[in-house]
């Protein structure tokens, strides 16, 4: 009885330390995520986030930051508003690397359409697949009426435009062949990170 009990306390002082708090992120993997961030003026919710991993290593902890909250993965791609996604290194990744992962993601998402965005695609690849260092953050920002805006690190690398390649982008790790089912389910919110 006792033992119970005191297993019944263990469980919840540890739900109690992995629960997100008020004003605090969700500490994940190592990665601290804020609940809630700005872009434009908007505020953007942490709707949920999930790990990459490739054979046995993890490669990035994946966010996905909503202006309104949805789990439907199709909704979170079309939707026309403030969004991002943050993908935070566990791992130094090298911009072929980068760049093979992209384009795989592309193919298997977006196939019906790379003939038209291909010129996009092209200036996303030379702004977004270069080497990511351990610890860094590669996020992709949606802003209506001007595209996505790449950062790494913080520093911006540039912007790409269009609601249709937005669509494209998000559908590398919300479409129907994401990188790890696990990983989709977690950034959606579906699964506990």
């Amino acid at each position: 009885m006792q033992r119970t009990a005191r297993l019944a306390g263990f469980a919840l002082l540890a739900a109690c330390l992995a629960a997100p708090r008020p004003g605090h992120g969700l500490l994940y993997q190592g990665v601290n995520l804020p609940l809630s961030i700005s872009a434009e003026g908007k505020t953007l919710k942490l709707q949920g986030a999930g790990l990459r991993k490739k054979f046995v290593f993890s490669v990035y902890v994946g966010a996905l930051y909503l202006t309104v909250p949805t789990s439907d993965a199709s909704a979170a791609v079309r939707a026309d508003e403030p969004k991002r996604i943050s993908l935070t290194f566990l791992r130094d990744v090298d911009g072929p690397k980068m760049r093979e992962a992209f384009e795989e993601g592309f193919f298997k998402n977006s196939q019906g359409r790379l003939g038209a965005l291909k010129s996009r695609i092209d200036a996303f690849l030379a702004i977004a697949a270069g080497d990511v260092k351990k610890g860094q953050e590669l996020a992709f920002t949606y802003l209506p009426g001007e595209g996505v805006k790449v950062t790494l690190a913080g520093s911006p690398r540039g912007v790409v435009e269009g609601k249709d390649f937005m669509e494209a982008v998000w559908s590398i790790w919300l479409g129907e062949v994401p990188p790890g089912a696990e990983l989709k389910k977690g950034m959606l919110g579906l699964a506990q990170p």
